[in-house]
């Protein structure tokens, strides 16, 4: 029989309470084709594979590593998808723009809509966002995506347009559909702890 990936659900069910050896050698070669979905490592330490656009099919979600029970600064809301900014003197996080001096570089996107002065937020710090929403990412597949300057918006907004010469403006890049060479037009790779600078000779 064919090893088989299978969902949590799928998977707790067949760990289920093993009073009478109901845990066959087919669940378990299942459970580590789950775990494990390449059939050899490709490179030294590869042992998970980091989510992939393939893998978001949910519109509005994210993929990746999050933090949770953030706080959000009592004058601001925040809707999915909007870049946030750590304030450093309350410990709270309030819309990202390349003017706040008083946001420090740490930057995450809301993983869902926040009513102003939240305590649950739940943000990614670095993953994927499907937005289907986004269609002004349409032809920008592999371009950088820029924060936006206070001049621009004061709300939380990006552009696929350079919009500064500060390279800190950088939050991510623009991903393919469905794969790394088709069209995207809601899409993209936010990591708000990376050096996105580039530097010349």
């Amino acid at each position: 029989m064919a090893d088989i990936q299978r969902t949590r659900a799928a998977i707790l069910a067949l760990f289920a309470d093993n009073v009478t050896g109901q845990i066959s050698p087919q669940d378990l070669r299942d459970f580590l084709v789950t775990l494990m979905p390449t059939p050899e490592f490709t490179y030294a330490d590869d042992f998970f594979n980091r989510p992939t656009v393939l893998g978001i099919t949910t519109d509005k979600t994210t993929r990746g590593f999050h933090i949770y029970s953030q706080v959000l600064h009592s004058n601001d809301s925040a809707s999915f998808g909007m870049p946030l900014a750590y304030k450093q003197e309350s410990g709270c996080w309030i819309p990202a723009d390349l003017s706040r001096s008083e946001a420090n570089p740490a930057r995450a996107i809301a993983a869902d809509s926040y009513a102003s002065g939240a305590l649950n937020m739940k943000l990614l710090i670095k993953g994927i966002i499907y937005d289907s929403g986004l269609s002004k990412m349409s032809g920008f597949i592999g371009k950088p995506v820029y924060l936006l300057s206070a001049a621009v918006s004061g709300s939380g907004d990006f552009s696929m347009a350079a919009c500064t010469s500060d390279p800190k403006g950088i939050i991510g890049y623009v991903m393919g559909s469905t794969n790394y060479d088709h069209p995207s037009v809601y899409k993209w790779h936010f990591d708000g702890t990376a050096n996105w600078g580039v530097t010349g000779i």
